[in-house]
């Protein structure tokens, strides 16, 4: 007889889905306003737009936030954790944001521009993937 996982394996086919959503509107959106802007970075010294450059948003600020922002959501929708679990998910979440952004400033990779528009974007297709998933009734949602 073998072993079954239901809940695990609804989980981790939410999981699945929800990344293919994610790359999906990353890829399409960053795409239009990096090609269409065209931002030079920090390192080159100097800031102009339609300049070739593909500073702007940052992915790396975005990405941090949806992708770590999505697996905290599930981690706290899908599986048996408490509210304070959930908000200590939260503020990882925000703290790998934040240091991935102060790394770029460092670097000298972004403008805070740059890492700002990133952090919005991110953080608002965080919240269309979380209304979608809201919107789609499911048996496995805890919360």
């Amino acid at each position: 007889m073998a072993f079954k996982r239901p809940h695990f394996e609804v989980w981790c086919d939410g999981l699945v889905v929800e990344y293919q959503l994610k790359e999906s509107m990353i890829q399409v959106l960053f795409g239009a306003f990096k090609y269409g802007l065209g931002r030079t970075k920090p390192k080159e010294g100097f800031d102009l737009l339609h300049a070739g450059g593909m500073s702007y948003p940052s992915g790396h600020a975005s990405n941090a936030v949806l992708s770590w922002g999505i697996l905290a959501y599930l981690i706290y929708r899908y599986a048996k954790v408490d509210r304070y679990q959930g908000r200590l998910a939260s503020a990882g979440v925000v703290t790998i944001s934040l240091t991935i952004c102060i790394v770029s400033l460092i670097r000298h990779t972004h403008w805070f521009t740059d890492l700002l528009g990133g952090l919005f974007i991110g953080s608002a297709l965080l919240v269309a993937v979380i209304a979608v998933d809201r919107y789609v009734p499911s048996k496995s949602q805890l919360h």
